[in-house]
């Protein structure tokens, strides 16, 4: 026996585990840990048409690792500790999402953890084999860009026409020509047309190019597109009603003429795009020794539980914080009228909220001689997924209503000493017009701001505070010509906004 030979166990420990199916690895290891996370966007896919993509990307991203397998040989095979700060990092994010009850951030957290697993498993380098930005498409994102989109699509409908000379006056999402009334809703906004492309978009990208420049330019050009021929399909629909006094483009064929433009629209972007394709140049694989094609087994071993510990943490802590469902009911609102207000009741202006989840909605009427305002409060407490204040859900009007809101904008309001910032819209309801204001109450602050009460939540859940917090909106109804509903409105939160506060902080108190 030669003096330096050495044990079969030793030799164990110089084995090496190749890089592909560590890839694989990683991803059934994020999706195992992460499996609430990962069935939740399952279930928005199959739930909303705009995702149903969503279901392709990770059977896709499989493939493509498999396809793309010899060039993982480019790593240089070893594990990146560094990696554990972005895994913990990841963690932190996912947490914060689960306390703020914020789907969002905790989908992109755990869509992350697989390209930054791979990376401490297999080295950074890895990453290179293949598009780990496909990925993104994956999480149900982009509904927030829908009022923008909706507001681009009326902009240019409206010049548009009146460019080709059809006169037409617009309120809000609603246009009216002289033979008709068109709005644009949620379904016009081309958000669909727009994810859609996005996707098939960066996928052809992938697979026809192989400079970064053109693939760059192509998934620019897959966003930019479909953005523009939605809004000349807008245009076109309420041309086209006009000139055939709504025999043609009026109902649902509209949304068949749209998805049949889009196809032509994308189609002709294909064909063009392949007048540049790369596809058929061989690519060329870095020719490397065999030893970088695999990580040594004992840096495995050594960092796996690591990473293990740091991806399995924040679901632990997760469900520590999970909020228990209130027992008891929640107490009424003793509010004490002020300035000249006082309650009332018996009158009614056709405007309900819609509110989701609420643990009690409160509706309060008060008047001070002639002026009149409803309040509707939705008092939430232990905040979860279909249970918190700040959701799609909660709005001024019900879904099938929101194309009456003429106008929104925010103010802010003067209460002597301090200011309240409200959201101000105009509603046409009924044949009447109703002016509201809204905004979050937060146990014991106040905002309008979505992501400021999300980042509240989280912060009060993960020390381990109650939750309490309230939905307020403030509506009145146009009693005669002018603009005197938004003064009472103003008016009425000037004085009584700090006595329902006052309310909220007594009921939340004595419901602990």
């Amino acid at each position: 026996m030669h003096a330096d030979a050495r044990p079969p166990v030793a030799l164990a420990w110089q084995r090496t585990v190749a890089l592909p199916p560590l890839v694989f690895a990683a991803l059934a290891l994020v999706v195992l840990v992460h499996h609430d996370s990962y069935v939740e966007m399952a279930g928005i896919w199959r739930r909303s048409e705009t995702f149903n993509h969503g279901f392709l990307v990770l059977p896709l991203f499989a493939y493509l690792v498999w396809q793309r397998r010899h060039h993982l040989a480019a790593s240089d095979g070893r594990v990146w500790w560094p990696g554990l700060v972005l895994l913990a990092l990841l963690g932190l994010l996912w947490l914060v999402g689960q306390a703020a009850s914020a789907l969002t951030p905790s989908f992109f957290a755990a869509v992350a953890l697989v390209p930054a697993l791979i990376a401490v498993l297999c080295g950074p380098a890895a990453l290179r084999a293949f598009p780990v930005g496909l990925l993104v498409f994956a999480v149900p994102f982009g509904e927030v860009f829908v009022p923008t989109l909706i507001d681009w699509t009326a902009d240019f409908t409206v010049a548009a026409l009146r460019l080709v000379g059809v006169p037409v006056f617009r309120e809000g999402q609603n246009l009216v020509v002289p033979n008709g009334q068109w709005s644009v809703v949620d379904a016009c906004s081309g958000i669909r047309y727009l994810l859609a492309s996005a996707f098939i978009g960066s996928l052809y990208a992938l697979l026809m190019y192989r400079s970064p420049r053109r693939r760059a330019l192509f998934i620019a050009a897959s966003l930019v597109v479909p953005i523009v021929a939605n809004w000349v399909r807008a245009f076109g629909i309420v041309l086209l009603g006009y000139l055939t006094d709504n025999t043609l483009a009026a109902g649902a064929d509209h949304l068949i003429y749209g998805w049949v433009f889009f196809g032509l629209i994308i189609g002709a972007l294909f064909l063009l795009g392949a007048r540049w394709r790369e596809d058929l140049v061989p690519e060329t694989v870095p020719a490397v020794s065999a030893g970088q094609r695999a990580v040594p087994l004992r840096a495995l071993l050594a960092v796996a539980p690591a990473a293990v510990l740091l991806l399995a943490l924040p679901v632990s802590a997760e469900r520590a914080l999970e909020p228990a469902a209130p027992s008891a009911e929640v107490p009424p609102l003793q509010v004490e009228p002020a300035a000249g207000w006082r309650a009332a009741e018996g009158f009614d202006s056709s405007w309900r909220p819609q509110l989701a989840g609420a643990r009690a909605v409160r509706s309060l009427q008060f008047e001070r001689g002639s002026d009149r305002v409803l309040v509707t409060i939705g008092i939430y407490r232990g905040q979860r997924q279909g249970q918190e204040l700040v959701n799609s859900v909660n709005t001024l009007l019900a879904d099938h209503l929101l194309d009456r809101i003429i106008e929104r904008d925010e103010r802010r309001i003067d209460q002597g000493a301090a200011a309240i910032d409200v959201r101000t819209a105009q509603m046409r309801v009924g044949g009447r017009d109703i002016a509201a204001a809204q905004w979050y109450w937060l146990g014991g602050d106040t905002g309008i701001s979505d992501t400021g009460a999300k980042l509240d939540l989280a912060w009060r859940r993960l020390r381990g505070q109650d939750d309490t917090s309230a939905w307020i909106a403030v509506a009145a109804v146009e009693t005669r010509a002018g603009s005197r509903a938004p003064d009472v409105v103003a008016a009425f939160v000037a004085d009584m906004a700090a006595p329902l506060h006052q309310s909220l902080a007594a009921a939340a108190q004595s419901w602990r």
